[in-house]
């Protein structure tokens, strides 16, 4: 019975961050402290635990991308929220072209996936200190910015994206996944951003929602 409970705190404490997220402000700020701490004591096993369900943890992500953009070439990429890095590994090899750029609050994720890839000769990627709220990246300069299970801020996503750059909102494990946005309030916040084009899927258990940034008329 504790354990119910205690697990329903902690997804409404969860789904709390990820509504908080998408505007910002003091609520925001305490939360992800919060959860920094917990994911910074976790690293290991979180890369451990993500590396052992691989092979669908990906699922909504690469759906997206096969239904949204099939030919997209991007130059730098953008992995918002992503821990030690797993999910960047996946995309740098789909994108060998481009550099991808993962951004965490949690500095401990960051660096074991710095090790894991010298370790692992896996492809270059950069590791990044940073929140969803304010990333530390040059306005209009992305072409692909992307969260897997995630707060996401779609102000900030829309500043760092170049016009018609793409921004996907991927969840592993649909409405199940802890850090979740539902498909309706994740439209509405893209779209009062400035993101056009709109479109949501699912692959497996995995849901998706993806958004193009609008050109503005000069």
């Amino acid at each position: 019975m504790l354990a119910t409970i205690s697990q329903r705190i902690r997804r409404y404490r969860t789904r709390l961050l990820m509504r908080s997220a998408l505007s910002g402000g003091p609520l925001y700020r305490l939360l992800s402290r919060n959860a920094g701490d917990r994911f910074d004591n976790r690293a290991e096993g979180w890369d451990q635990m993500v590396g052992e369900h691989e092979y669908k943890w990906f699922d909504p992500l690469d759906a997206a991308l096969d239904h949204i953009a099939p030919s997209l070439q991007p130059e730098l990429v953008l992995d918002v929220g992503g821990g030690t890095g797993r999910a960047a590994y996946h995309i740098a090899r789909r994108y060998p072209g481009a550099h991808v750029a993962v951004i965490d609050l949690a500095p401990r994720m960051l660096e074991f996936g710095k090790q894991r890839g010298r370790r692992e000769n896996l492809p270059g990627i950069s590791f990044v200190a940073g929140d969803s709220t304010g990333l530390p990246v040059t306005s209009s300069s992305a072409d692909l910015a992307f969260i897997l299970n995630a707060p996401v801020n779609p102000p900030e996503m829309a500043r760092v994206l170049k016009p018609g750059g793409l921004v996907v909102l991927a969840f592993t494990y649909g409405h199940h996944t802890p850090m979740y946005l539902d498909e309706e309030t994740a439209r509405q916040a893209l779209g009062r951003s400035g993101f056009v084009s709109i479109e949501a899927g699912t692959r497996g258990e995995g849901s998706w929602v993806a958004g193009v940034l609008g050109y503005v008329d000069s």
